[in-house]
């Protein structure tokens, strides 16, 4: 999750190349899984930021689906590990609704006009 005093040290910028999607059009709307809708063009750079609330309310269920997949504990008070659990499941669901967009636009494109 992003943490304004750790982000100046472990944020690394980038630039997109020219010929990136992510330079030429318009982001999709990922609201539906806490991440802002962006407009790559109107920005000289884009920051993929996640609206970490509705994952927080969940800990323990995401904490629960790993105990009953490997059999790993996480200690409730242990901070930086349920912050890891909580950024690996948005990884996790990003992951997801990127692929599922990509599978749309491939549908899309394999369509003769």
């Amino acid at each position: 999750p992003y943490k304004e005093q750790c982000a100046r040290t472990e944020v690394e910028e980038a630039e997109f190349p020219p010929n990136s999607p992510l330079t030429a059009a318009e982001l999709w709307d990922t609201t539906s899984i806490g991440i802002p809708h962006l407009d790559a063009e109107a920005n000289d750079a884009v920051i993929l930021g996640f609206m970490v609330a509705q994952f927080i309310a969940e800990p323990d269920r995401y904490k629960q689906e790993i105990w009953d997949t490997t059999s790993i504990g996480i200690p409730h008070l242990d901070v930086e590990a349920n912050d890891a659990v909580i950024l690996g499941f948005m990884v996790v669901q990003f992951i997801a609704e990127v692929t599922h967009l990509l599978q749309g636009l491939l549908r899309q494109l394999a369509q003769p006009d």
